[in-house]
């Protein structure tokens, strides 16, 4: 039902001429008219007015519907009571919910153990790319005496160990 059906109605329900509708809201009778045809909507104003004259809310008064409130104490009168036994379909959610927690529970546990035995089993790679890496536990240090030190005159040092080897450094000095 439109509003210009429902004003029309209301009206009639309570035996009010459109003369006697717009003295009681103070507007003219041709707006009541106008209303009651659809040829213009009433104001703000005018539809609280109407709705205090009626009886009516505003939501019922415009779209024809009992208010949201109201609709919301219907839904809450037609639960169950407190006392009454559960669904059968919320349990089975339950179990179902529990179950797919426990399967996310041993995947994750599943994942972590291959994770941590792959990090313990694997051997060190010696290479990288083909290019030896040396530790540096595997370096041999060598105490050097000073004296042993020879010094050249072409920007190169030659150093002799106590073993007889001979390390030559070259002084490179590298312009941008």
């Amino acid at each position: 039902m439109e509003l210009k059906e429902r004003l029309a109605d209301l009206r009639r329900e309570r035996e009010l001429s459109q003369e006697d509708l717009a003295r009681e809201i103070g507007v003219t009778r041709q707006a009541v008219s106008k209303w009651e045809r659809g040829v213009i909507a009433p104001s703000t104003t005018n539809l609280i007015a109407l709705g205090e004259l009626y009886g009516v809310h505003l939501d019922e008064l415009v779209h024809g519907e009992a208010p949201i409130r109201e609709k919301a104490e219907e839904v809450k009168a037609a639960e169950p009571p407190a006392d009454a036994p559960p669904h059968k379909r919320a349990g089975s959610l339950k179990i179902v919910g529990a179950a797919v927690a426990a399967v996310f529970v041993l995947l994750t546990a599943v994942a972590l153990g291959i994770t941590i035995a792959s990090a313990f089993s694997k051997e060190s790679d010696p290479s990288k790319n083909g290019i030896p890496i040396i530790d540096q536990n595997d370096l041999v240090r060598e105490d050097i005496d000073l004296t042993q030190v020879i010094d050249g005159t072409d920007g190169t040092e030659v150093v002799e160990s106590s073993d007889g080897t001979t390390t030559t450094y070259f002084n490179v000095t590298l312009e941008p």
